[in-house]
């Protein structure tokens, strides 16, 4: 009886792989043809902001023919954004790695959020390890993950609050984590948070976690998540160190 049950388990198991890979080569045939769509739309959309910048030359500042043409104009850029972190999604650029301090690329960032923080009246907050081993990084993919958890930690926090930026060396990885004193998530929305189009933000896209979350996984790191409902949440990167760093 015992052997039956364990057949019965490998079976289970391999139509469970079955079914994953199915859904893999799924997602990989509807991203190509996603892709393909988001690229013929760029061409028009392009074209469409192109003509809205002349028209609006026709029109007196601070009429409404102005005020119209921004606003389409705006709406314009936001639909491009979208579509760039989606072509982003579905064919993301092979890092090109080279050694990095993750101290570089956090100063780096810290200069681009500071003021959006001081309007935010967030404060930042940085304990870095005294001597962060380095990682073979692609340095702009980095930049953009870090800056993704930055401005996302900030804008949880709509009444003010701190951002703390740490890092440290755990089990031969270096660690760099984002905390906030933000409103925080259900575990509903953290089971959710890394896929494509969940946003727990109205204005949000959905994407700028999906992609940061790819951009990790593309450097054999881990990006994960915690979060306690009206007290915070905590973003935590961790990237395997080069070996034999003397």
């Amino acid at each position: 009886l015992s052997g039956a049950v364990c057949v019965f388990q490998d079976e289970t198991k391999k139509r469970e792989l079955e079914n994953e890979l199915l859904q893999m080569e799924k997602f990989s045939l509807v991203a190509e043809l996603a892709a393909g769509i988001a690229h013929e739309i760029r061409n028009p959309i392009t074209t469409l902001r192109g003509f809205l910048q002349i028209l609006s030359k026709e029109f007196r500042h601070e009429t409404k023919g102005a005020e119209y043409c921004a606003m389409m104009i705006e709406e314009i850029d936001r639909a491009n954004t979208i579509l760039k972190e989606f072509l982003l999604l579905t064919k993301p650029t092979a890092p090109k790695v080279r050694e990095a301090d993750l101290h570089v690329v956090l100063e780096e960032i810290f200069l681009l959020i500071e003021s959006k923080s001081l309007l935010e009246n967030v404060e930042i907050r940085k304990y870095y390890a005294k001597k962060l081993p380095l990682v073979k990084v692609d340095q702009a993919q980095m930049k953009q993950v870090f800056l993704n958890l930055a401005t996302n930690a900030i804008q949880a926090m709509t009444n003010g609050g701190y951002l703390t930026i740490s890092t440290s060396e755990e089990k031969g990885k270096a660690v760099v984590r984002f905390s906030d004193t933000g409103c925080g998530m259900e575990e509903s929305q953290i089971k959710k948070i890394f896929d494509p189009f969940f946003s727990t933000k109205e204005q949000g896209t959905g994407l700028g976690l999906a992609i940061s979350y790819r951009l990790i996984e593309a450097h054999h790191g881990k990006l994960s998540a915690e979060s306690t409902p009206g007290k915070g949440s905590i973003f935590t990167v961790e990237l395997p160190v080069l070996c034999n760093e003397e």
